[in-house]
């Protein structure tokens, strides 16, 4: 732990870190700044070793001078931010320049113990602990405000009410991804003693499922984004590199993200990846085109920095570009550089670039397991979403109405007022020239008794 070393050793260890991570002079100046403030809190204290209630002591004043407009919000958002680090790294003695949210839960205080548990489970897998979480809190937060502050007490018209409360907001994909996590949240709670119910009637219900299939990225938009990338700069060396390796291999977002030096096998022209979706691994061909932009970017444009990922900020300390907040960025930046627009659900998200490779595999006439080994898919399933999407060949499979004549119904040759046309009906006018079944339901009984 760094707290037993002196504040003086400590704030000059901080300071040469800002450095290693490559951190210009006007930052480095910033930290400086605050430490000078730090330092003269700490001797007018008369402590030696650094105290965190200082640091908390410097942030409070700031807040106070920002709220009687005698400093900025960037002057004290500099307080602020350097002094968190500052002790963050008295404890961990490492440098986090990344602030991950974190999100309030606003749910009775038994319901924060059980989301202890589920975060604890390891009888979970990493992918289903986090949406087992997700789906709970929003839960938990709904029964807190319905008035129920105990698992033991949700009955199964309470679980029938929330899901139509999430049915109203939710796909049905989305559904069935919600029933499936509660599903096992109240297993869990039940084996454990916590519910009353495991509710698996209720959430085993198969939710029905429209699918809509998305299209793959025009040709001539994808050339549009590729020319109209400044090739010169490290910035245009790294968004080529992103985008070619996405429109040629078709790999994830997520596994771009990833990609790491080493998996690129050079001598033999190979991508050696395991993929974050399945956790199976996956070999792709090394392209020329793929390989002389890696090449580019790496030698000429890729920052110097501790991450082994490829794909860096451009900016200090170059942490690896996340998959939606870094590498969908790219993409998104690229595509308005290009003048392309995008509208909701328009399916062009960067998830488009593996729609085209698996289209053009289609069009091809590349077999569907071949397809599915190279883009990576454990199911056949998954590969056949691509074949809507080869409209040329879809055309031989529709059906003709060669030899189908529709017989007329005498009632709609003799009179336009009928079943078929409503517009400028009296019903009881066209009942007394033409009987008119459709448009008089009086003495008609529903099932149950009732009447119109």
């Amino acid at each position: 732990m760094r707290v037993e070393i002196p504040f003086e050793e400590l704030f000059a260890l901080f300071v040469k870190e800002y450095r290693k991570q490559g951190f210009g002079i006007g930052t480095i100046a910033d930290v400086e700044r605050v430490i000078s403030k730090l330092v003269l809190l700490h001797q007018q204290q008369g402590v030696k070793l650094f105290d965190e209630q200082i640091a908390e002591l410097l942030i409070s004043e700031a807040q106070g001078l920002y709220g009687e407009n005698k400093k900025s919000w960037d002057w004290f958002l500099l307080m602020r931010r350097t002094a968190l680090r500052l002790i963050s790294y008295s404890k961990t003695g490492k440098l986090e320049f990344r602030c991950t949210a974190v999100r309030e839960v606003h749910a009775a205080a038994p319901y924060l113990m059980l989301l202890d548990l589920f975060a604890k489970n390891t009888g979970w897998s990493d992918s289903i602990r986090y949406h087992v979480n997700y789906s709970a809190i929003l839960h938990f937060e709904w029964l807190t405000k319905e008035g129920v502050f105990d698992v033991a007490h949700v009955t199964h018209s309470i679980l029938r009410s929330y899901l139509c409360h999430r049915s109203e907001r939710l796909s049905g994909c989305g559904m069935r991804d919600c029933m499936y996590s509660l599903k096992k949240a109240y297993r869990y709670l039940f084996d454990e003693g916590y519910a009353a119910d495991s509710f698996d009637g209720i959430l085993s219900f198969s939710v029905p499922i429209t699918k809509k299939f998305k299209p793959a990225l025009p040709e001539d938009e994808v050339n549009s984004m590729l020319q109209s990338i400044d090739r010169t700069t490290a910035a245009g060396k790294r968004n080529y590199a992103v985008l070619l390796l996405a429109y040629v291999t078709g790999l994830r977002v997520s596994d771009i993200a990833l990609l790491q030096l080493g998996d690129i096998d050079w001598k033999i022209g190979e991508i050696h990846i395991t993929q974050k979706k399945t956790g199976h691994p996956l070999a792709l061909p090394l392209t020329e085109d793929v390989g002389s932009a890696l090449k580019d970017y790496i030698l000429n444009g890729r920052p110097d920095g501790a991450s082994p990922n490829v794909f860096l900020c451009l900016n200090p300390p170059h942490y690896a570009l996340g998959a939606q907040g870094g590498i969908a960025a790219v993409y998104d930046s690229v595509r308005r550089q290009a003048g392309l627009s995008r509208e909701a659900s328009d399916g062009k998200s960067f998830h488009a670039f593996r729609r085209t490779v698996g289209k053009n595999m289609v069009v091809a006439g590349i077999p569907l397991t071949d397809i599915a080994q190279i883009l990576g898919h454990k199911d056949i399933e998954s590969t056949k979403a691509y074949i809507p999407l080869d409209r040329e060949r879809l055309k031989s499979c529709a059906l003709g109405f060669v030899g189908l004549n529709p017989a007329p119904q005498a009632v709609t040759l003799a009179h336009n007022h009928c079943a078929l046309d409503f517009r400028g009906i009296d019903p009881v006018s066209c009942k007394e020239r033409i009987p008119c079944f459709a448009l008089d339901f009086r003495c008609v009984e529903w099932k149950g008794g009732a009447q119109w």
